[in-house]
């Protein structure tokens, strides 16, 4: 997560060996040195966070001490005023694969399988996906739109659905041409999207798919 000062900002994760971390960390781009500011109340794998209107960043979801933990539903808000974490309110679900995206007005959408938003301090149940997903990837557009795809289900997932915060509702697209899975999904300037390598059920991928979105 990009703080306000430029800094990048992350927690939890975990080890080769399924262990699970609740350290927190600053990395500094002007001097190229991380630095550990803090640590969860819960040890969170797989976890996501996402800057908050007011500076503050908050991370929910992700596996627990190790990869047969359950997820927790608990969420935590990050200060990096005083680089402090404090409980926020438990999430409606959880989510083991959380993606976790900070919109432009200040909510944070959670998606993972359900999704909802955090908003002024509550969590609110959206508009239910069309289609079950986990370990998806997705993208925020600058009007706040959100895209979500690949991911799994019982099987690798080709397909794509949108997010209109607005109407709160989830609108599926154009598929991509093939499967992804733990993918990453970047927005460039002209528009369109980029889904990048990945896996799927042949192994790991090196390729890449740029998709056009309509408005």
């Amino acid at each position: 997560t990009r703080l306000r000062d430029g800094s990048g900002w992350g927690a939890g994760g975990g080890s080769g060996l399924g262990t699970g971390y609740d350290s927190a960390f600053v990395y500094s781009p002007q001097t190229g040195q991380g630095t550990e500011v803090g640590r969860l109340a819960n040890e969170r794998m797989w976890t996501g966070g996402a800057l908050l209107a007011d500076g503050r960043v908050l991370v929910g979801g992700g596996a627990g001490p190790n990869t047969d933990s359950a997820a927790p539903i608990t969420a935590e808000i990050y200060d990096p005023g005083n680089r402090t974490f404090s409980p926020a309110p438990n999430m409606l679900a959880v989510y083991h694969f959380p993606l976790v995206f900070g919109l432009p007005d200040g909510q944070v959408l959670t998606v993972g399988g359900s999704s909802e938003r955090f908003v002024d301090g509550v969590w609110n149940a959206t508009s239910p996906m069309n289609i079950y997903r986990d370990d998806a990837a997705g993208t925020v557009f600058p009007d706040g739109r959100v895209l979500v795809a690949g991911g799994r289900d019982n099987q690798s997932l080709t397909s794509v659905e949108i997010f209109d915060p607005v109407v709160d509702r989830w609108t599926v697209t154009a598929p991509m041409a093939g499967a992804r899975v733990r993918h990453e999904t970047v927005l460039l300037t002209d528009g369109r999207v980029m889904a990048i390598a990945g896996t799927a059920g042949s192994g790991a991928l090196t390729t890449t798919e740029l998709l056009t979105i309509g408005q």
